[in-house]
């Protein structure tokens, strides 16, 4: 409450106090709150080791946003020597409890080559499996690796497969029209940086991935898009606040009890 405006007049100090005081009987939440006023530097001096002392504790408790803070300390040096391998560690520990966010640096890491060789099959697989779950980012990265030929460099529709081709255009641009789905979101982020052809051969990609598992290995395909989505934004929403926070800006929420007026 002091930290966030909340009733009370905002102060720093007090809300790094009480923070502290329940971070030290095991409260994960309070914990993480805590770290988050060392690595800001709100209400206590900046102190990266301080933060990622009380990250880890909350993560040691499998707090999800406490891994994923963990995995970015060590793949940034902030606070601790750069390790690569332990950040790979912590955010595959993240992704295993369903963090689209931890899947996307798993992608990236992949991408780039950090703490293991760089393979762009499983940078394209980490982003697919957070796109799915409506992470705009990871869909992001998606385009991007079709646009610079890093997704699929050597996967060429040869003239003998032109009828294939087809049909695989025809069904990514009705997917992409289908109101709702994940093609559309992955379309609607990917055609203002791609263009429209190259947004429907991702999604032509992607459907014939789908097309093969639903084949060979017999799963059922779900759409997932707008449930996921609707979840992952309101993630998003109180990940964006806390990092506004963290850089001294004060977000007063409005109270969901009070009536909203009408325009």
């Amino acid at each position: 409450m002091y930290e966030n405006h909340i009733g009370l007049p905002q102060d720093d100090k007090r809300a790094a106090n009480y923070y502290r005081l329940a971070a030290n009987q095991g409260y994960t939440l309070a914990q993480c709150h805590l770290a988050a006023l060392f690595e800001a530097g709100r209400g206590v001096h900046r102190d990266y080791k301080q933060a990622l002392a009380w990250y880890r504790k909350a993560a040691d408790q499998n707090l999800a946003d406490a891994e994923e803070e963990v995995g970015y300390f060590y793949q940034s040096g902030l606070g601790v020597k750069r390790d690569y391998a332990q950040a790979l560690s912590w955010y595959c520990r993240d992704a295993d409890h369903g963090s689209s966010n931890a899947e996307n640096q798993l992608g990236y890491m992949a991408e780039e080559g950090w703490g293991q060789p760089q393979n762009y099959a499983e940078a394209l697989s980490r982003y697919d499996r957070a796109a799915e779950q409506g992470n705009g980012q990871a869909q992001e990265n998606i385009g991007y690796m079709f646009q610079h030929g890093t997704a699929c460099p050597r996967i060429r529709s040869p003239q003998g497969n032109r009828h294939m081709r087809r049909l695989l255009n025809q069904s990514a641009n009705a997917a992409a029209r289908t109101k709702g789905s994940i093609f559309e979101i992955v379309y609607r982020r990917s055609v203002p940086r791609l263009g429209h052809n190259q947004a429907i051969g991702a999604i032509a990609h992607r459907q014939c991935r789908l097309i093969w598992l639903i084949l060979h290995k017999g799963v059922r395909y779900e759409e997932r898009g707008p449930a996921v989505t609707k979840r992952a934004k309101q993630k998003r929403t109180a990940r964006m606040i806390r990092q506004l926070r963290n850089l001294g800006y004060r977000i007063e929420l409005p109270d969901p009890q009070l009536p909203t007026q009408a325009r």
